[in-house]
């Protein structure tokens, strides 16, 4: 999966009145978001490529909300796609969905494969052509990735290791039913450093129904992903070691150093941080 498909959340504002629903036109469009988006007042809408549209309006979140996939080019000339999610509250979300699309033609499509409403972006160098897909799961827009059924967890084990500097050392225990269970321990260097995590040893909690949701989704995603299971981009940083079984039988390990492996694996890793220090850890 390439880092150039990292999603880079812009910003996040109040419509003042706009709404998606009204959008009907290009010049619409670019009302829309100089008035909601004004850090995007040197935006130029693409123009429509051989009757292939440069704006859709689509549910790319499921929350029965219409969002907005647009093209355009900035000030420097870079070709680029936009997705704005609509939110609760009549607030927006604003995603760069292509933050290295100096090579994206103007179109970027929605289209439904396996009943998944994915966003397909055509690239082109020279006389090169070739396509790349993206769809929401999790909070961000991920390679879209078929998954035939979501395997069921039969335990989750997740540990970081040491650094050095004062990272976390830990490692959180989940099985099927949210029972999660934190075993942390002093980071190297712990009395040079300033450092605030004061919760060492063993502790308890229960997940919520919606995250333990969440952490299945994302892991059956990573289970299916193609990336490697040995994984190391930059030294000298931790790692994080996931092992994952479900009930089937089936099951995977991947060690991700530096913690980079790809952005479902980022995913993986700001999720067990936030458990980690959440305050609903108990002895």
């Amino acid at each position: 999966m390439k880092s150039s498909f990292i999603i880079l959340l812009l910003f996040i504002n109040a419509t003042y009145g706009q709404v998606i629903e009204s959008i009907k036109s290009d010049s619409a469009v670019i009302g829309f978001i100089r008035k909601v988006f004004p850090e995007l007042n040197e935006l130029r809408i693409s123009t429509s490529l051989n009757d292939e549209p440069t704006w859709q309006l689509a549910d790319l979140d499921n929350n029965a909300k219409p969002d907005l996939l647009f093209t355009g080019t900035d000030g420097s000339s870079r070709n680029r796609a936009f997705v704005v999610l609509s939110k609760n509250n009549d607030n927006y979300e604003l995603y760069d969905i292509t933050p290295m699309g100096y090579f994206l033609r103007p179109v970027a499509q929605v289209e439904k494969i396996n009943d998944d409403l994915v966003i397909v972006l055509q690239f082109e160098v020279n006389t090169t052509r070739w396509a790349d897909s993206l769809f929401f799961r999790n909070g961000a827009f991920l390679h879209y990735l078929a998954i035939p059924h979501l395997k069921d967890i039969a335990l989750i084990q997740y540990r970081t290791t040491e650094c050095l500097g004062p990272c976390p050392v830990y490692s959180i225990t989940i099985d099927s039913l949210g029972n999660a269970r934190l075993e942390s321990s002093k980071p190297r260097d712990f009395y040079i450093w300033t450092y605030q995590d004061t919760l060492i040893g063993h502790y308890y909690q229960r997940v919520s129904n919606e995250k333990l949701i969440q952490l299945k989704e994302l892991l059956n995603y990573i289970y299916l992903s193609p990336v490697p299971d040995k994984y190391i981009w930059i030294t000298d940083q931790p790692s994080g070691i996931i092992d994952m079984k479900f009930t089937d039988g089936s099951s995977r390990y991947i060690s991700d150093y530096a913690r980079g492996g790809s952005p479902a694996l980022v995913l993986l890793h700001h999720y067990f941080d936030e458990l980690r220090f959440s305050t609903r850890w108990k002895k």
